[in-house]
Parts: structure tokens; sequence; C-alpha cells
């Protein structure tokens, strides 16, 4: 097997394990935001960002937005604090 076909499979391999870890970040995500911040639905926005990923990505911007509001409870708390 010639020297640039081994170097092609590597740069073919580190590829696809960049792209894999890439696509766990991005599915791990919305969870991790919502955990952080406190969210009381952060389990349920950590089930829709793997969902999400699986279906295509397309409700994985409104998961972010999702992750990163207030709900009322949060927001009566911090005004009689």
């Amino acid at each position: 097997m010639p020297v640039l076909d081994v170097f092609a499979l590597v740069i073919l391999t580190v590829l696809l394990l960049a792209a894999i870890v890439m696509i766990a970040i991005l599915g791990a995500l919305p969870g991790r935001v919502a955990r952080t911040r406190g969210h009381p639905q952060a389990d349920a926005i950590a089930v829709g960002g793997w969902l999400s990923l699986i279906f295509g990505g397309v409700l994985w911007p409104a998961l972010m937005i999702w992750a990163y509001t207030r709900s009322a409870s949060q927001e009566r708390k911090d005004r009689t604090s």
C-alpha cells in the first residue's frame, strides 16, 4: 500500500472521529446549558437535543433558546429575593 493511501486513511479517520465528537458535543449542549442555568425542564431539553440531532437538527436552535429562557417560577423567586 503506497504511503499516500495510508496518509489519506489517517486523515479520513481523524475527520470521522472529529465529526463524531462534534455531534456528541452538539447533542449534549442544550441540556448542559439548561442544567447549569437551573432550568426546571432541563431533562426534557436534554432529550430534545439528542432527538433533534437524530431528526436533522431542525429543532436544535429552538431548544437552545428554550434552555436560555427563564420560567415564571424562577422570575418570581428573583423578584421576592
